[in-house]
């Protein structure tokens, strides 16, 4: 009879509600990425790492979290690497942001490295998308402009629930060093340019140290586990450790010579992505215990490999950013022919002019299209470049050709004008005496008319684009 109720009792116990929630681990995933670089599609290569958000949101998440909570976090170079001006990247980059939100990334560290693009850019893309530039943190990077205003956040604060019941509050914040730096960056003296220790034409970018001190205070006070996205070289991250207290979990996007996926320094750790481009995904779980959190499972490299079936919205979305910026089109158009010469060719006689009309609206019309996301838009293209529509004009932002043409440049106005520029080479060039008169000639023919009439501005600045255009008033805002 005994053995009977005890046995009856350890099934109960076995079948009782909140069994399962007990023994459950509360345990929190951390999964990190860096140096995306904007890349949405696999690479094509033939490793088994083959990337594409795609495949990522198919196979990383599902098959890895085993139900867990997590956090996602990107350690930062997520924007497509080209300039600012450059159509196509600009595109890239939005819809990597887009992708981000639907594979729910929590915190992205904005970077030297993705400042490529405008506080504009940035700003426009938000009241369109507000839950895609909402996880953009940076405790370090300012507004040149207004260089005690951060460019974003400091830190972002998200609650999980774990499998014990408790909930958890993260804190992620985010620096970059002046390790590397990119094109058009500068470096300079903190004393004269108010603590910034780099510029961009946008940000100013201030000791990371230094800044990441009252955020990491403030954040221990708010928050029960605290991640910090670091940006630059190894040794930067490493300095972060030793200057910051209650720094205990770094995730850089910095590489090193030690093949380790991360390191133990000082009772913090590093964790590092060993491959970009989104071919792989780190991974550890964390568990808190006694007041701190430790490894319930160590870092991990996840391969994004080729998805059986990718994520269907993500693959939508991938298409549609392959279809509006015509990524099918060939690079080059070295066949096809040429009547524009581009104002980069006019600059070379009329140096003084050109540099007037760089400072005008005209010569930074692609760049108003790009931060408003509509740099492929036809009815827009045709009023921001040159040539548009024309024989051997302006016809696509991928073209190498259309990307001399970009903006409203001197032929848009006075007409296409490279057999003027090819007479002006000549003439300027080792010619015997008798054929000197022939060429001055040339260069006299082929000169296109000064005066622009009002029938080529209203090309552009039509009733339903512009109007209140008045020809005499703004001919003076770009008169040069």
């Amino acid at each position: 009879m005994r053995g009977w109720i005890a046995s009856s009792l350890l099934m109960m116990a076995l079948l009782a509600p909140g069994a399962d929630a007990q023994t459950a681990s509360p345990a929190l995933n951390i999964f990190y990425s860096a140096k995306r670089m904007g890349n949405l599609d696999p690479c094509g290569c033939h490793s088994s790492a083959q990337g594409g958000v795609a495949n990522e949101a198919a196979v990383v998440y599902p098959e890895r979290g085993k139900g867990l909570p997590d956090v996602r976090v990107d350690a930062g170079q997520w924007m497509a690497p080209a300039s600012g001006t450059d159509p196509v990247s600009a595109m890239q980059s939005r819809y990597l942001l887009l992708a981000l939100e639907m594979m729910h990334y929590d915190a992205l560290n904005f970077t030297l490295q993705d400042a490529v693009q405008r506080p504009a850019y940035f700003a426009f893309f938000g009241r369109q998308h507000p839950q895609a530039v909402e996880p953009i943190v940076s405790a370090n990077v300012f507004l040149r402009a207004k260089p005690n205003q951060l460019a974003f956040k400091p830190y972002r604060i998200v609650e999980r629930k774990l499998a014990d019941g408790s909930v958890k509050r993260i804190g992620i914040t985010g620096v970059t060093d002046v390790a590397v730096m990119m094109l058009g960056m500068q470096r300079v003296d903190p004393k004269t340019n108010n603590g910034a220790l780099a510029l961009t034409d946008s940000y100013a970018i201030k000791d990371p140290i230094e800044s990441i001190r009252p955020v990491i205070a403030e954040l221990k006070t708010k928050t029960d586990l605290i991640l910090v996205l670091h940006a630059g070289n190894f040794d930067g991250a490493q300095q972060l450790i030793q200057a910051v207290q209650d720094i205990t979990y770094v995730i850089t996007s910095a590489g090193t010579s030690d093949p380790s996926i991360y390191f133990t320094i000082s009772g913090a750790v590093i964790m590092r992505v060993l491959n970009a481009s989104g071919q792989q995904i780190g991974l550890t779980t964390l568990r808190p215990r006694n007041g701190a959190w430790e490894f319930e499972n160590r870092p991990e490299m996840i391969e994004v490999r080729a998805a059986q079936n990718p994520d269907p919205a993500l693959a939508r979305l991938v298409t549609e950013y392959n279809k509006i910026s015509g990524k099918d089109i060939a690079t080059t158009d070295t066949n096809r022919s040429r009547s524009y010469a581009g104002a980069h060719r006019c600059a070379l006689c009329h140096a003084k002019i050109y540099q007037s009309w760089k400072a005008t609206s005209h010569a930074r019309a692609m760049d108003r299209l790009i931060v408003r996301g509509e740099q492929f838009a036809p009815d827009q293209l045709r009023r921001s470049t040159t040539g548009y529509g024309e024989p051997g004009g302006f016809v696509h932002p991928r073209l190498t050709q259309s990307q001399l043409l970009m903006g409203v440049q001197c032929e848009a106005c006075h007409g296409p004008s490279l057999a003027h520029a090819e007479a002006e080479t000549r003439i300027k060039g080792e010619l015997a005496p008798a054929d000197k008169p022939a060429a001055k000639a040339d260069v006299k023919k082929t000169m296109p008319p000064r005066q622009v009439p009002e029938a080529t501005c209203v090309k552009c600045h039509d009733a339903k684009f512009s109007p209140r255009f008045d020809m005499m008033r703004d001919y003076e805002r770009v008169k040069h």
